[in-house]
Protein backbone atom coordinates (compact mmCIF):
# COMPACT_ATOMS: atom_id res chain seq x y z
CA UNK A 1 0.00 0.00 0.00
CA UNK A 2 1.23 3.87 -0.86
CA UNK A 3 2.68 5.41 1.95
CA UNK A 4 0.20 8.92 2.18
CA UNK A 5 2.86 11.92 2.59
CA UNK A 6 1.16 15.44 3.11
CA UNK A 7 2.87 18.39 1.54
CA UNK A 8 2.43 21.91 2.59
CA UNK A 9 1.43 23.44 -0.53
CA UNK A 10 -0.36 26.87 0.91
CA UNK A 11 2.92 29.18 -0.50
CA UNK A 12 1.56 27.97 -3.64
CA UNK A 13 -1.10 30.56 -3.12
CA UNK A 14 0.82 33.39 -1.22
CA UNK A 15 4.26 33.57 -3.04
CA UNK A 16 4.64 32.39 -6.65
CA UNK A 17 8.32 32.88 -6.89
CA UNK A 18 10.64 31.49 -3.93
CA UNK A 19 9.42 28.79 -1.66
CA UNK A 20 6.31 28.68 -4.21
CA UNK A 21 8.44 27.96 -7.24
CA UNK A 22 10.29 25.17 -5.45
CA UNK A 23 7.13 23.39 -4.70
CA UNK A 24 6.17 23.94 -8.20
CA UNK A 25 9.08 22.55 -9.81
CA UNK A 26 10.45 19.95 -7.42
CA UNK A 27 6.73 18.06 -7.00
CA UNK A 28 6.05 18.68 -11.11
CA UNK A 29 9.44 16.59 -11.42
CA UNK A 30 8.66 14.15 -8.15
CA UNK A 31 4.92 13.11 -10.06
CA UNK A 32 7.17 11.96 -12.89
CA UNK A 33 8.61 9.55 -10.81
CA UNK A 34 6.95 6.14 -9.60
CA UNK A 35 7.86 6.47 -6.05
CA UNK A 36 4.80 4.27 -4.96
CA UNK A 37 3.62 7.37 -2.55
CA UNK A 38 0.35 9.08 -2.43
CA UNK A 39 1.02 12.53 -2.35
CA UNK A 40 -1.71 15.25 -0.88
CA UNK A 41 -0.90 18.87 -1.61
CA UNK A 42 -2.30 21.07 1.05
CA UNK A 43 -3.38 24.15 -0.51
CA UNK A 44 -5.04 27.75 0.83
CA UNK A 45 -8.39 27.72 1.23
CA UNK A 46 -8.57 30.92 -1.32
CA UNK A 47 -6.28 29.10 -3.68
CA UNK A 48 -8.69 28.35 -6.84
CA UNK A 49 -5.38 27.86 -9.41
CA UNK A 50 -4.41 24.82 -7.27
CA UNK A 51 -1.02 24.75 -9.31
CA UNK A 52 -0.15 20.89 -9.13
CA UNK A 53 -3.38 19.70 -9.44
CA UNK A 54 -3.33 18.27 -13.15
CA UNK A 55 0.00 15.85 -11.98
CA UNK A 56 -0.98 15.10 -8.16
CA UNK A 57 -4.72 15.60 -8.48
CA UNK A 58 -4.97 14.42 -4.43
CA UNK A 59 -5.06 18.17 -3.31
CA UNK A 60 -7.21 19.28 -0.10
CA UNK A 61 -7.75 22.44 1.87
CA UNK A 62 -5.67 24.03 4.10
CA UNK A 63 -7.75 26.63 6.63
CA UNK A 64 -5.11 28.11 8.79
CA UNK A 65 -3.21 31.04 6.94
CA UNK A 66 0.49 30.77 6.19
CA UNK A 67 2.99 32.38 8.72
CA UNK A 68 -0.05 32.56 11.16
CA UNK A 69 1.30 32.78 14.80
CA UNK A 70 -1.19 29.58 15.94
CA UNK A 71 0.02 27.71 12.77
CA UNK A 72 2.28 25.00 15.09
CA UNK A 73 -0.98 24.19 16.94
CA UNK A 74 -3.84 24.44 14.10
CA UNK A 75 -1.89 22.94 11.36
CA UNK A 76 -1.02 20.05 13.05
CA UNK A 77 -5.12 19.21 13.80
CA UNK A 78 -5.64 19.97 10.16
CA UNK A 79 -2.93 17.23 9.69
CA UNK A 80 -4.50 14.86 11.68
CA UNK A 81 -7.71 14.14 10.29
CA UNK A 82 -5.51 13.04 6.52
CA UNK A 83 -3.34 10.80 8.89
CA UNK A 84 -0.64 11.34 6.71
CA UNK A 85 2.60 8.76 7.12
CA UNK A 86 5.28 11.82 6.20
CA UNK A 87 4.77 15.70 6.36
CA UNK A 88 6.50 17.95 4.11
CA UNK A 89 6.96 21.50 5.44
CA UNK A 90 9.06 23.25 3.10
CA UNK A 91 9.38 26.72 4.57
CA UNK A 92 11.88 26.53 7.48
CA UNK A 93 9.11 25.58 10.42
CA UNK A 94 7.22 22.26 10.51
CA UNK A 95 3.63 22.32 12.87
CA UNK A 96 3.68 20.03 16.14
CA UNK A 97 4.08 16.16 14.60
CA UNK A 98 1.12 13.98 15.02
CA UNK A 99 2.02 10.57 14.85
CA UNK A 100 3.99 11.39 11.80
CA UNK A 101 7.43 11.86 10.19
CA UNK A 102 8.14 15.19 9.17
CA UNK A 103 10.92 16.08 6.39
CA UNK A 104 11.33 20.42 6.81
CA UNK A 105 13.09 22.09 3.78
CA UNK A 106 15.86 24.92 4.96
CA UNK A 107 16.09 27.63 2.54
CA UNK A 108 18.00 30.00 3.92
CA UNK A 109 19.54 31.68 7.57
CA UNK A 110 19.21 35.39 5.82
CA UNK A 111 16.70 36.41 8.94
CA UNK A 112 19.43 34.95 11.52
CA UNK A 113 22.86 36.25 9.63
CA UNK A 114 20.93 39.61 8.99
CA UNK A 115 17.93 40.35 11.44
CA UNK A 116 17.74 44.22 10.54
CA UNK A 117 16.86 42.94 7.07
CA UNK A 118 13.61 41.39 8.29
CA UNK A 119 10.67 42.63 9.62
CA UNK A 120 9.68 41.83 12.69
CA UNK A 121 7.16 39.57 12.10
CA UNK A 122 9.29 37.62 9.80
CA UNK A 123 12.03 37.18 12.08
CA UNK A 124 9.28 35.67 14.83
CA UNK A 125 7.97 32.89 12.72
CA UNK A 126 11.33 32.19 11.96
CA UNK A 127 12.34 32.02 15.53
CA UNK A 128 10.19 28.48 15.32
CA UNK A 129 12.94 27.36 13.69
CA UNK A 130 14.64 25.78 16.68
CA UNK A 131 11.95 23.83 18.09
CA UNK A 132 11.65 22.43 14.14
CA UNK A 133 15.16 21.04 14.08
CA UNK A 134 14.72 19.35 17.02
CA UNK A 135 11.42 17.93 15.92
CA UNK A 136 12.08 16.58 12.18
CA UNK A 137 13.19 13.56 11.16
CA UNK A 138 14.95 14.45 8.01
CA UNK A 139 16.70 18.75 7.02
CA UNK A 140 17.04 19.49 3.43
CA UNK A 141 19.31 22.21 2.97
CA UNK A 142 19.41 23.65 -0.17
CA UNK A 143 23.19 24.45 -0.36
CA UNK A 144 26.03 23.19 1.79
CA UNK A 145 26.06 26.70 3.07
CA UNK A 146 22.49 26.42 4.51
CA UNK A 147 23.67 23.28 5.93
CA UNK A 148 26.64 25.17 7.45
CA UNK A 149 24.35 28.04 8.79
CA UNK A 150 21.82 25.18 10.52
CA UNK A 151 24.72 23.34 12.30
CA UNK A 152 26.00 26.70 13.83
CA UNK A 153 22.58 28.58 14.57
CA UNK A 154 20.63 25.70 16.20
CA UNK A 155 22.70 22.79 17.17
CA UNK A 156 21.03 20.59 15.36
CA UNK A 157 22.78 16.86 14.41
CA UNK A 158 24.42 16.56 11.94
CA UNK A 159 22.74 13.65 10.99
CA UNK A 160 19.25 14.62 10.14
CA UNK A 161 20.45 17.46 7.36
CA UNK A 162 20.67 16.33 3.71
CA UNK A 163 21.76 19.02 0.78
CA UNK A 164 19.47 19.21 -2.19
CA UNK A 165 20.28 21.60 -4.81
CA UNK A 166 17.53 23.77 -6.89
CA UNK A 167 17.68 23.95 -10.16
CA UNK A 168 16.51 26.48 -13.27
CA UNK A 169 13.15 26.41 -14.29
CA UNK A 170 13.60 24.71 -18.06
CA UNK A 171 11.68 27.69 -19.50
CA UNK A 172 15.07 30.08 -19.08
CA UNK A 173 17.09 27.75 -21.21
CA UNK A 174 14.06 27.73 -24.09
CA UNK A 175 15.55 29.03 -27.37
CA UNK A 176 15.00 32.57 -28.00
CA UNK A 177 17.22 35.79 -29.35
CA UNK A 178 18.67 38.28 -27.24
CA UNK A 179 17.04 40.77 -28.90
CA UNK A 180 13.90 39.85 -26.95
CA UNK A 181 14.95 41.02 -23.79
CA UNK A 182 14.14 44.36 -24.93
CA UNK A 183 10.73 43.64 -26.64
CA UNK A 184 7.59 45.50 -24.86
CA UNK A 185 9.34 46.77 -21.96
CA UNK A 186 9.23 50.61 -23.20
CA UNK A 187 13.23 50.83 -23.32
CA UNK A 188 14.98 52.99 -25.76
CA UNK A 189 15.55 51.55 -28.66
CA UNK A 190 19.23 49.83 -28.50
CA UNK A 191 20.00 51.03 -25.08
CA UNK A 192 22.27 48.34 -22.96
CA UNK A 193 20.93 47.26 -20.01
CA UNK A 194 22.06 45.30 -16.29
CA UNK A 195 19.13 43.62 -15.00
CA UNK A 196 18.73 42.45 -11.31
CA UNK A 197 16.22 40.21 -10.33
CA UNK A 198 14.87 39.53 -6.45
CA UNK A 199 12.10 41.11 -3.97
CA UNK A 200 12.66 44.57 -3.41
CA UNK A 201 14.55 44.01 0.08
CA UNK A 202 17.31 45.51 1.91
CA UNK A 203 18.90 41.78 1.99
CA UNK A 204 19.24 41.93 -1.80
CA UNK A 205 21.78 44.55 -1.83
CA UNK A 206 19.92 47.10 -4.18
CA UNK A 207 21.79 50.27 -2.75
CA UNK A 208 24.91 49.03 -3.53
CA UNK A 209 23.74 48.33 -6.91
CA UNK A 210 22.46 51.44 -7.23
CA UNK A 211 25.52 53.32 -5.93
CA UNK A 212 27.51 51.32 -8.64
CA UNK A 213 25.62 52.16 -11.08
CA UNK A 214 25.90 55.48 -10.40
CA UNK A 215 29.87 55.51 -10.64
CA UNK A 216 29.64 54.62 -14.42
CA UNK A 217 30.13 57.48 -17.16
CA UNK A 218 27.25 59.33 -17.37
CA UNK A 219 27.94 59.27 -21.18
CA UNK A 220 27.57 55.42 -21.61
CA UNK A 221 26.14 54.18 -18.23
CA UNK A 222 23.72 51.43 -19.11
CA UNK A 223 20.37 51.05 -17.40
CA UNK A 224 19.64 48.72 -14.35
CA UNK A 225 16.33 46.96 -14.36
CA UNK A 226 14.68 45.58 -11.59
CA UNK A 227 12.57 42.55 -11.28
CA UNK A 228 10.30 41.63 -8.33
CA UNK A 229 7.78 42.64 -6.04
CA UNK A 230 8.37 44.79 -3.71
CA UNK A 231 9.28 43.77 -0.26
CA UNK A 232 10.15 45.10 3.35
CA UNK A 233 11.10 48.59 3.38
CA UNK A 234 10.51 48.72 -0.85
CA UNK A 235 9.40 52.29 -0.64
CA UNK A 236 12.85 53.56 0.86
CA UNK A 237 14.80 51.13 -1.67
CA UNK A 238 12.79 52.67 -4.76
CA UNK A 239 13.37 56.30 -4.25
CA UNK A 240 17.05 56.15 -3.76
CA UNK A 241 17.58 55.80 -7.39
CA UNK A 242 16.11 59.33 -7.31
CA UNK A 243 18.45 60.78 -4.21
CA UNK A 244 21.60 59.48 -6.13
CA UNK A 245 20.75 61.17 -9.12
CA UNK A 246 20.45 58.05 -11.40
CA UNK A 247 16.27 57.87 -11.25
CA UNK A 248 16.41 58.22 -15.68
CA UNK A 249 18.85 54.73 -15.65
CA UNK A 250 16.63 52.47 -13.14
CA UNK A 251 13.33 51.20 -14.05
CA UNK A 252 10.98 49.08 -12.29
CA UNK A 253 9.57 46.44 -13.81
CA UNK A 254 7.50 44.48 -10.42
CA UNK A 255 6.93 40.85 -11.06
CA UNK A 256 7.26 39.58 -14.36
CA UNK A 257 5.99 35.82 -15.87
CA UNK A 258 9.03 33.61 -16.75
CA UNK A 259 8.91 33.88 -20.00
CA UNK A 260 9.71 37.75 -19.81
CA UNK A 261 12.33 37.46 -17.29
CA UNK A 262 14.05 35.30 -19.37
CA UNK A 263 14.06 37.32 -22.20
CA UNK A 264 15.36 40.04 -20.50
CA UNK A 265 17.96 38.12 -18.95
CA UNK A 266 19.05 36.88 -22.38
CA UNK A 267 19.29 40.61 -23.60
CA UNK A 268 21.18 41.88 -20.64
CA UNK A 269 24.79 42.57 -20.52
CA UNK A 270 24.71 40.92 -16.88
CA UNK A 271 22.76 40.08 -14.30
CA UNK A 272 24.18 41.99 -11.37
CA UNK A 273 23.12 40.30 -7.88
CA UNK A 274 25.04 41.42 -4.93
CA UNK A 275 22.74 40.05 -2.10
CA UNK A 276 23.88 40.01 1.05
CA UNK A 277 22.86 36.20 1.99
CA UNK A 278 21.24 33.59 -0.01
CA UNK A 279 20.31 30.14 0.82
CA UNK A 280 20.90 29.52 -3.07
CA UNK A 281 20.69 32.07 -5.33
CA UNK A 282 18.35 30.82 -7.88
CA UNK A 283 18.53 34.08 -10.02
CA UNK A 284 21.91 33.21 -10.76
CA UNK A 285 21.37 29.77 -12.33
CA UNK A 286 18.12 31.24 -14.19
CA UNK A 287 20.14 33.98 -15.86
CA UNK A 288 23.23 31.13 -16.69
CA UNK A 289 20.51 28.91 -17.95
CA UNK A 290 19.09 31.81 -20.38
CA UNK A 291 23.05 33.06 -21.73
CA UNK A 292 23.27 35.92 -19.43
CA UNK A 293 26.72 36.94 -17.94
CA UNK A 294 26.65 37.00 -14.08
CA UNK A 295 28.22 39.28 -11.38
CA UNK A 296 26.96 38.32 -8.42
CA UNK A 297 28.26 38.28 -4.24
CA UNK A 298 30.93 36.40 -3.38
CA UNK A 299 29.20 34.83 0.05
CA UNK A 300 27.17 32.52 1.56
CA UNK A 301 25.80 30.18 -1.07
CA UNK A 302 26.64 32.26 -4.53
CA UNK A 303 30.24 30.68 -5.15
CA UNK A 304 29.04 27.64 -4.61
CA UNK A 305 26.16 27.69 -7.01
CA UNK A 306 27.57 29.96 -9.66
CA UNK A 307 31.45 28.10 -9.59
CA UNK A 308 33.78 29.49 -11.85
CA UNK A 309 31.13 30.85 -14.53
CA UNK A 310 30.27 34.29 -13.06
CA UNK A 311 32.62 37.42 -11.28
CA UNK A 312 32.10 37.08 -8.10
CA UNK A 313 32.45 40.35 -5.84
CA UNK A 314 32.40 41.94 -1.82
CA UNK A 315 28.25 42.89 -2.16
CA UNK A 316 29.26 45.54 0.47
CA UNK A 317 32.30 46.75 -1.71
CA UNK A 318 30.28 49.63 -4.12
CA UNK A 319 33.78 50.41 -5.66
CA UNK A 320 33.98 46.93 -6.87
CA UNK A 321 30.79 46.09 -8.00
CA UNK A 322 31.21 49.41 -9.87
CA UNK A 323 34.32 47.93 -11.35
CA UNK A 324 32.59 44.29 -12.03
CA UNK A 325 29.83 46.26 -14.00
CA UNK A 326 32.00 48.48 -16.03
CA UNK A 327 34.27 45.32 -17.02
CA UNK A 328 31.50 43.33 -18.19
CA UNK A 329 29.96 46.31 -20.17
CA UNK A 330 33.27 47.22 -21.99
CA UNK A 331 35.12 43.66 -22.93
CA UNK A 332 32.34 41.48 -25.23
CA UNK A 333 34.96 38.79 -25.15
CA UNK A 334 34.46 38.58 -21.67
CA UNK A 335 30.78 38.65 -21.78
CA UNK A 336 30.80 35.79 -24.58
CA UNK A 337 33.34 33.51 -22.07
CA UNK A 338 30.69 34.32 -18.88
CA UNK A 339 27.74 33.27 -21.09
CA UNK A 340 29.53 30.05 -22.01
CA UNK A 341 30.50 29.12 -19.23
CA UNK A 342 27.42 30.35 -17.37
CA UNK A 343 25.58 27.60 -19.76
CA UNK A 344 27.65 24.95 -18.97
CA UNK A 345 27.18 25.53 -14.85
CA UNK A 346 23.42 25.61 -15.28
CA UNK A 347 23.19 21.99 -16.84
CA UNK A 348 24.67 20.90 -13.94
CA UNK A 349 21.17 21.39 -12.18
CA UNK A 350 18.16 19.53 -12.64
CA UNK A 351 14.60 19.44 -11.40
CA UNK A 352 14.95 15.48 -11.67
CA UNK A 353 17.95 14.83 -9.66
CA UNK A 354 16.46 17.33 -7.24
CA UNK A 355 13.51 15.26 -7.64
CA UNK A 356 15.13 12.20 -6.94
CA UNK A 357 17.34 13.54 -3.90
CA UNK A 358 14.22 14.50 -2.21
CA UNK A 359 12.78 11.05 -2.37
CA UNK A 360 15.60 9.89 -1.09
CA UNK A 361 15.21 11.49 1.80
CA UNK A 362 11.52 11.08 2.56
CA UNK A 363 12.26 7.35 2.17
CA UNK A 364 15.25 7.53 4.91
CA UNK A 365 12.81 9.60 7.02
CA UNK A 366 10.00 6.57 6.80
CA UNK A 367 12.14 3.72 7.20
CA UNK A 368 15.47 5.03 8.82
Amino acid sequence: MARGIVVDGRLLHYNRAGIGRYLRLLYRAVAGIDAGYAITVLYHRRDRERALSDVLPGGTTAWTPAHHRWERWTLSLEGARLRPALWHAPDHVCPQPGGWRTVVTVHDLAFWRYPWTHAPESRAYYAGLQRSMRQATRVICVSEATRRDLLEATGVTAAKLRVVHEAPDPRYAAGSTAERGSAGLGAPAGRPYFVLVGTIEPRKGLPAAFQALARLPLATRPELRVVGAPGWEAEALMSLPHRLGIAGDVRFLGRLPTVEVAALYRGALALVYPSLWEGFGLPVLEAMAAGAPVIAADRSSIPEVAGEAALLVDPEDVAALAEAMARVADDAALRDALRGRGRARAREFTWERAARQTLDVFSEALHG
